[in-house]
């Protein structure tokens, strides 16, 4: 059994508690979400799930469904645009933001960027 498995098995009050602790600075630092009302933020952390990154494994590849989003708790990751490095996002950070407007922006449904860990990584996904 994987820790998102023990994860999911929590209440999801319980959930939401271990990530506002975990990345609820990341979340209210960030430009687009620290619009978000604390009511918001607070639900946001109830449906994220908590994941690590191995370096070298890629979060995304450009071309994959933008489906979801990402903070970026601890560690940095490569930004790629087909073979060239595009550059380095350091903790905390926000990745992947564009998958929120996919479903209403055509450019938005696919990643435009491939995203590998440059180090070990600590993530939540939303």
């Amino acid at each position: 059994m994987n820790d998102s498995e023990y994860f999911d098995e929590l209440p999801r009050a319980l959930r939401g508690e271990i990530v506002s602790r975990m990345a609820g600075e990341t979340i209210q630092e960030s430009r687009m979400l620290s619009v978000l009302s604390p009511e918001v933020r607070a639900h946001l952390a109830t449906v994220a799930l908590p994941r690590r990154l191995v370096a070298g494994h890629d979060l995304y590849r450009e071309g994959d469904d933008a489906d979801k989003f990402w903070v970026l708790q601890e560690g940095e990751m490569r930004v790629i645009r087909g073979i060239k490095k595009a550059g380095v996002v350091s903790s905390p950070a926000i990745l992947g933001q564009a998958a929120v407007f996919a479903p209403w922006i055509e450019d938005c449904k696919e990643r435009l960027h491939t995203v590998r860990a440059k180090t070990n990584c600590t993530l939540a996904s939303l």
